[in-house]
């Protein structure tokens, strides 16, 4: 049996060979990659100054001057402003009060004062209409009897005869106070009716429904004033926990900001100017060029190094501070 093609050396060498290529075709774009991220290796112009350099060093200078503020001091004119707004929520929570105590004060008035005032007003009514029709019945019966006694004797004289004729208009007119008292007393009883039935339960109502809502204003307002409270304690734990900790040391990057600073400077100086045309000169120009080139480029690349150090502290500070907090709220385990 014929052996395969592949079985001799030269096609173990083959096939060794072509994985070597395979293997290199892999690897060479993410060599080119890497080589593309890697900062130039030559003199900076003019226009990378402008484009790449001076955003950069702008960018990390802002960064660190908007972390170096205190948190300490924000929290503490957070607390400034949350107590003002606590007086607040007091002040509303206090009016809300008074102004449940006032709507009880009105039903207690309305029950024991005015109410008992009308009712009495009205009682007076009564009263008054009773005994006006009592008087008007009294007087007919007066006048009856006085023409009953006159009645016995034959009137001779003219001035018995008027008086007669006056006795019985005054007896007409008498006779006819009476229904007029009797409308008035029914018409005072109709209203006392109507005050007990309802005047005085609608108006009890009416106010004690104003007492519900004040009461249920004041307890919203005391729970909102109760939930602010509560806020406030843990931001003041925050602003405590802030007094204690550990402030990240900013000033070696500060410096590194500084230097990379003064070079982007005196690069910006040295480039805007024409290089000489003597060739050692132009030897020593393009010498210093490259060195304030690495030195900045060296200083960009610390200020970056030193600026991640700090946020990662930072980060490892916040992480553990949430873990601590998480482990308080965690409920205890109960025994079984």
């Amino acid at each position: 049996m014929a052996s395969s093609r592949f079985d001799s050396p030269r096609s173990s060498r083959r096939l060794v060979w072509i994985g070597l290529m395979l293997a290199a075709a892999m690897i060479a774009p993410a060599r080119l990659a890497a080589q593309d991220d890697k900062p130039r290796i030559g003199p900076i112009s003019l226009e990378e100054l402008n484009r790449d350099v001076r955003p950069r060093i702008r960018k990390l200078a802002e960064a660190a001057l908007n972390a170096q503020r205190p948190v300490q001091r924000g929290l503490e004119d957070e607390l400034i402003n949350r107590g003002i707004e606590q007086r607040g929520e007091e002040a509303a929570y206090q009016q809300a009060k008074l102004a449940r105590e006032v709507a009880e004060i009105r039903v207690n008035e309305y029950e024991e004062g005015v109410a008992v005032l009308d009712r009495a007003t009205i009682m007076g009514e009564i009263r008054l209409a009773e005994n006006s029709a009592a008087r008007a019945k009294a007087m007919v019966d007066k006048i009856e009897a006085t023409l009953q006694k006159l009645q016995k004797f034959e009137p001779t004289h003219i001035y018995e005869m008027t008086t007669v004729y006056n006795l019985q208009q005054s007896l007409r007119a008498a006779q006819l106070q009476i229904p007029k008292y009797q409308i008035e007393l029914e018409q005072a009883q109709g209203k006392l009716k109507s005050f007990e039935a309802y005047q005085k339960p609608k108006r009890t109502k009416e106010l004690q429904v104003e007492v519900e809502k004040a009461l249920a204003d004041e307890s919203i307002k005391k729970e909102s004033l109760e939930a602010f409270n509560e806020d406030l304690a843990l931001m003041k734990q925050r602003a405590e926990l802030a007094k204690k900790r550990k402030k990240p040391n900013r000033a070696p990057l500060f410096s590194a900001l500084d230097e990379a600073v003064a070079l982007e400077g005196a690069l910006q100086t040295q480039l805007k100017e024409s290089p000489p045309a003597d060739p050692k000169e132009r030897q020593s120009w393009d010498e210093k060029l490259a060195s304030q080139t690495a030195k900045l480029r060296a200083a960009l690349d610390k200020a970056e190094q030193l600026s991640d150090d700090v946020d990662f502290e930072q980060l490892g500070e916040r992480v553990h501070e949430l873990l601590r907090v998480t482990e308080t709220a965690r409920p205890p385990k109960s025994e079984k």
